[in-house]
């Protein structure tokens, strides 16, 4: 027997569960799949986390396609010499062979949150009269189906404050966007907390938390982490590196938004306490942005609480193994940082290792080369890095930085940290006017039809009018599509909420009036291009009346008899 077969055989036959460093938990059983390395990051918001996972088997036939979508349990030992381990739960979204040689084969799975499902369907749906957590429920409790199991909490200082919206609009956004965009605009934030249960059939589960307050970060007293270049013999790690830094980003924000109802426009602002360098963040949003002065204030200052947060993140590296987000936690002996400043994790990227010894680790790379990098990018690491959010991408640390090529070490992490007296808050409007949550601009004006209650005109004081748009699906959708979830097109007063109709001439007590009838077809544009603000613009003819109007080449032509009168 050679010295690699021998090698190979203590790996895959004579090394226990009991011994590991890594462990990870399939619908494969046990011993299928040994964990190799593990290599991912998990945040507060930019998606919750992804995690790249190498493992290895002697059978290189492994029907790996079976794996999409089940629940996979990941575990790494949280403290030296004692029986605790840092779980991360979660779904298999990619699954591949990446290498196998004389009966030893190397897989890489990719996890994410049950919320990547979110991401694979779009829809264009009117939610009335719903709140950001009403909208929430209704989207999650569709996806829990099958092998998935959505597990979510609120966690809000004041969940009464979260009003109700006329309309929110989903216009061709995939369900997961629509719901970050929301989140953002409220300032609400997320992260996921994970539990293990190997035994079990779903083998634990993560939870998103979906929180508004600083509060919400875990635990009131900060856990005390030493600072310290090496090992300082705590038995789950410590911080070798942390950058305490500051940066320049605006002190004030101002916004605006016309009320057409009230004649006015609201303005809002919001302030840094202090001195701080010159910068406004200035812009009139569009008409009806916020229902009250106060909420724009509210919206104001959560804006200019992610600019500050821009602004105070810093960053670290250690080994501390059970660093999180969410993580509240303060530093001992760091030379710069008080012993009672409290630190709050905002973004952790981890890499992990098998507890191999030296020639187990050369017999699998002389089997099957050194792990191939991964070659797709994380796309809410770019969107969200350090352009926008101050958060770093997954290329900050490439390669074998966190372990910096010691075959010795098994754990290493680089984080992102926030003081905890500075409130939390998504970024919503990044840099240079980029909205880091853009919602859908409609392109160009569409058609809809008119409806309403048991009249031939279904209209308000301000001559507004209810319209079903096409792309609404339900029972009395114009394409007779029905919508998976519940019917968004009913075809009558609740299909819609109340649309401002535009009219030649209109006044202060005078003007034009030309109410559209219920059934009537009506072009409808957008302000601002926002979905949420239709306008219907003019009235169409179409398919319904005689088949040659008998005056069509006139400017004019017979009206109908109402009951209360000829209109």
């Amino acid at each position: 027997m050679s010295i690699d077969t021998g090698a190979l055989n203590l790996l895959l036959r004579g090394w226990s569960q009991h011994s590991r460093f890594l462990w990870m938990h399939t619908t494969f059983g046990a011993d299928a799949l040994i964990a190799e390395s593990l290599r991912g990051w998990e945040a507060v918001g930019s998606g919750g986390f992804r995690f790249e996972l190498t493992a290895l088997s002697e059978n290189a036939r492994l029907a790996i396609g079976k794996l999409i979508g089940s629940p996979i349990l990941i575990e790494w030992q949280a403290a030296e010499g004692r029986d605790t381990r840092r779980p991360i739960h979660g779904h298999v979204v990619a699954a591949e062979l990446i290498g196998s040689n004389g009966g030893l084969a190397r897989f890489r799975f990719t996890i994410e949150p049950w919320c990547a499902l979110l991401r694979q369907r779009v829809d264009s749906y009117n939610y009335q009269h719903a709140s950001v957590i009403d909208i929430s429920e209704q989207i999650f409790g569709y996806y829990a189906r099958g092998s998935i199991a959505p597990s979510w909490r609120w966690a809000l200082t004041d969940q009464s404050k979260y009003r109700k919206r006329s309309l929110t609009a989903q216009a061709g956004e995939s369900d997961f966007d629509f719901l970050q965009r929301l989140w953002a605009e409220e300032g609400i934030f997320y992260w996921f907390e994970h539990e293990g249960e190997a035994n079990s059939s779903n083998f634990g589960q993560h939870t998103l938390v979906l929180a508004d307050s600083n509060q919400q970060f875990k635990p009131d007293d900060p856990v005390v982490i030493g600072f310290h270049q090496k090992s300082d013999g705590d038995p789950a790690g410590n911080i070798q590196e942390f950058m305490a830094a500051r940066r320049w980003r605006i002190g004030q924000v101002t916004r605006a938004s016309w009320d057409y109802r009230t004649l006015s426009t609201r303005p809002s602002e919001a302030t840094v306490k202090g001195a701080v360098m010159p910068g406004i963040d200035r812009d009139v949003a569009g008409p009806y942005a916020y229902q009250t002065a106060a909420i724009g204030d509210y919206r104001a200052q959560q804006q200019l609480d992610a600019q500050r947060v821009a602004a105070s993140r810093s960053e670290g590296r250690g080994m501390r193994r059970d660093m999180r987000p969410g993580l509240r936690f303060a530093m001992r002996d760091h030379p710069a940082v008080k012993n009672s400043q409290a630190f709050v994790c905002l973004r952790v990227e981890h890499e992990v290792r098998a507890n191999v010894d030296a020639d187990v680790h050369g017999a699998i790379e002389r089997r099957l080369g050194k792990i191939p990098p991964a070659d797709e990018v994380d796309a809410f690491a770019v969107v969200e890095g350090l352009s926008q959010n101050g958060l770093p991408d997954t290329d900050a640390y490439p390669g074998d930085a966190l372990l910096r090529n010691d075959t010795g070490r098994v754990y290493g992490n680089a984080f992102v940290a926030l003081p905890a007296e500075q409130s939390y808050r998504p970024q919503s409007d990044g840099l240079h006017g980029v909205r880091s949550h853009p919602e859908a601009v409609m392109q160009g004006a569409q058609t809809a039809i008119v409806v309403g209650s048991n009249a031939p005109i279904h209209t308000d004081r301000d001559h507004r009018v209810r319209i079903q748009h096409h792309a609404q699906r339900g029972g009395n959708a114009a394409s007779r599509e029905e919508h998976p979830r519940e019917s968004n097109a009913p075809g009558d007063h609740g299909a819609g909420t109340w649309t401002r109709m535009m009219t030649p001439i209109g006044g202060d007590n005078w003007g034009g009036v030309a109410v559209p009838r219920v059934g009537q077809e009506v072009w409808v544009d957008w302000l601002e291009g926002q979905p949420d603000r239709p306008v219907a613009v003019a009235s169409l003819y179409n398919g319904l009346g005689n088949d040659n109007a008998q005056h069509n080449a006139r400017a004019g032509g017979p009206s109908r008899l109402l009951k209360f009168g000829t209109v």
